[in-house]
């Protein structure tokens, strides 16, 4: 990217652009429809039109408002965050060297701090199991399919605790 002014919807494009046709692992498709959406959503119609050299902490921490504002959960806001400090840093000039060093401190920019510990993972204990195993095994006596050998593999192996889920194939 040249020095001239750069909008942020162009340095968006060029780091998606980056980030698929890079030889050090490159996104795959599904990925970069992904990131592609989330920029679409949540980062262009907000800050699409500044310049990237005006996107700062005072910018971004009103980003961010805006975007808890809009409800989004803790992770989101700092992933969001995260892919806006990596558009900038991917703006650079021909030698590699970027055009908009920033120092971020995510204090100042007042994003939450993510506690894993107090977070809510649902987890699958032996009676839930055992009911699902049950479930399964009524389910298969009322279908006859091919596919039946396959379901009950994966329902014994959910009872010996070999996989922990039950994976059904839609036939």
């Amino acid at each position: 990217m040249g020095a001239e002014s750069i909008t942020m919807r162009a340095a968006a494009q060029a780091w998606l652009s980056h980030l698929q046709n890079r030889r050090r692992r490159p996104i795959k498709i599904s990925s970069a429809r992904s990131v592609e959406s989330c920029t679409d959503k949540w980062i262009l119609p907000r800050l699409g039109n500044f310049e990237v050299s005006v996107v700062g902490v005072a910018v971004l921490r009103d980003f961010i408002g805006q975007l808890d504002f809009a409800g989004l959960a803790l992770k989101s806001r700092i992933e969001i965050a995260g892919a806006v400090k990596a558009i900038i840093a991917n703006c650079t000039n021909q030698a590699g060297e970027p055009l908009y060093p920033r120092q971020w401190d995510n204090e100042r920019l007042d994003l939450p701090m993510v506690n894993h510990s107090e977070w809510r993972t649902p987890i699958l204990v032996n009676v839930q199991s055992t009911t699902l195993s049950t479930q399964l095994t009524e389910l298969l006596d009322v279908f006859d399919c091919a596919e039946r050998g396959v379901l009950r593999e994966r329902s014994a192996a959910t009872k010996t605790g070999y996989k922990r889920g039950i994976t059904i194939n839609t036939f």
